[in-house]
């Protein structure tokens, strides 16, 4: 039982390596932690051992999605409990078979447990839609290993990660064998060395941009009566902002659909070309018979977007003649979106190719990586307040960062109620909005033109890897 313990506490701590906390050590004290404890075990005991963690990692990780299923999904308090219950006791499914399939091999040395430790966030980020959320890789923005982030991507930088607890395992059971420690500090080393090179280059002079956050209440937010008051809330809240180049209003600021709004518009989007501004906004929008959770430019700027990975259940229904209705939490407003195209055209502002994204499609690397090189900017719309001020809005903020560092491109945030970033090329944060009430921030950015070894091959590369990796570690170290 104390071990059983100890293996929910080890996954307990690792929530704590990501934001809002950024204990970055902990994404390697904690698989080390794991190491040990699936040690000496059957592969029966360490799949137990490995569901325990998990419930500990994401039960700490995820809690979060309770709060859209219990205070904005209608559901009764019970009911959100058992849902949030099950989603977590899947994602710790991953840890689970990750201890079954390492010890399943008796003579799989450690370096095993690296690479299926990053296989398995590979799959977790596609399975039944992926939740490509608390990626290990992720947790390390501010460490030396982000520099790698532009090389070998998010799985790379999750490899580096759990290696590091892997070469630390083997000196204490070695030691300290001196092979084990060159790797570490060279590792490490070559993070911090990686981390100051410039792979991109401005394809622009510094021009200003504005970030909007509207805090409008959820709970309105979809009323009809609504829609017209949030469209003026975001206009005045413009309008002071008349000098930046670019402004960008969140996902869905505009709640009318497109057609509805157009007489709303109109004038407004004329007055902003005569101004030379471009105004990028989510609004639904409907097509053949199809909604999309979309955007638009207004003002001096073209094009349109049709968000590519819809949330389940928050904005199309799986099953929809089987659950919609059972609960309140599968007849949420808006949840009947069509998924977009998976390549589109990029949005077009005064010569620079803007790409946006709409709430976690950024924790997505594959579409990330599909919009690349020819995005000079990056943009992320998004609407956190279905989950409070909890981690979750420090946590996306965090993959956006990493997003920035992967592509060496300016990162713009734009939410309803936090965390509302500029984020700079190497992952900095350059302003940041306050949490829950109205805001704007502004910030001086440029279009950035190259590309990263990591856009240039994706994925891929570590992902061979790590299944070479698996056939090459069968022998003990």
């Amino acid at each position: 039982m104390i071990y059983f313990i100890l293996s929910f506490i080890a996954g307990a701590l690792l929530p704590l390596a990501f934001a809002p906390v950024g204990c970055s050590g902990l994404a390697i004290l904690s698989p080390l932690m794991l190491l040990f404890l699936l040690e000496n075990i059957s592969a029966k005991q360490a799949f137990w051992r490995g569901f325990l963690y998990g419930l500990g990692f994401f039960g700490f990780g995820a809690y979060w999605i309770f709060i859209s299923i219990d205070t904005y999904g209608n559901t009764n308090f019970i009911i959100s409990g058992i849902i949030t219950a099950g989603f977590i006791s899947i994602l710790a499914l991953f840890p689970a078979v990750m201890g079954y399939i390492y010890k399943s091999a008796p003579q799989a040395s450690p370096l095993r447990f690296a690479c299926l430790w990053v296989l398995l966030e590979w799959i977790r980020s596609w399975f039944l839609t992926g939740f490509p959320w608390l990626l290990l890789g992720q947790s390390q923005t501010d460490s030396p290993l982000h520099g790698y982030a532009p090389v070998i991507g998010v799985y790379g930088v999750s490899f580096l990660a759990v290696l590091s607890a892997v070469l630390l395992f083997n000196m204490i059971k070695n030691n300290y064998k001196i092979l084990n420690i060159i790797l570490f500090v060279v590792i490490w080393s070559g993070g911090f060395g990686l981390s100051v090179v410039q792979w991109t280059h401005p394809s622009s002079k510094l021009f200003p941009i504005t970030l909007i956050q509207g805090n409008i209440p959820l709970m309105t937010k979809w009323d009809p009566q609504q829609a017209y008051k949030s469209l003026k809330t975001y206009e005045a809240l413009s309008q002071p902002h008349l000098d930046s180049k670019i402004i960008i209003w969140p996902e869905t600021a505009i709640t009318f659909l497109l057609p509805d709004a157009v007489p709303f518009l109109e004038h407004f989007d004329k007055f902003l070309e005569q101004k030379k501004v471009a105004i990028v906004t989510g609004i639904p929008i409907p097509e053949h018979d199809n909604f999309y959770n979309g955007a638009i430019v207004l003002g001096d700027g073209n094009g349109h977007y049709f968000k590519r990975h819809l949330v389940p259940f928050g904005e199309y229904v799986p099953f929809e003649n089987l659950l919609r209705g059972l609960i309140g939490f599968f007849n949420l407003p808006m949840s009947n979106f069509v998924a977009g195209p998976q390549v589109q055209h990029l949005m077009g502002i005064q010569g620079m190719n803007i790409a946006p994204f709409i709430c976690y499609e950024i924790a997505y690397s594959h579409l990330l990586r599909t919009d690349l090189p020819q995005a000079n900017i990056l943009v992320t719309m998004s609407n956190d307040s279905w989950f409070d001020q909890s981690e979750a809005l420090a946590q996306h903020r965090q993959i956006a960062q990493l997003s920035a560092q992967m592509t060496q491109r300016y990162m713009l945030v734009a939410t309803n109620s936090g965390e509302t970033v500029v984020i700079d090329p190497f992952g900095k944060v350059l302003a940041q909005a306050p949490v829950n009430q109205p805001a704007f921030i502004t910030a001086d950015i440029q279009a950035m033109s190259g590309t990263t070894p990591w856009i240039t091959f994706g994925n891929w590369p570590i992902l061979i890897l790590m299944v070479i990796g698996l056939f090459f570690s069968r022998k003990k170290s």
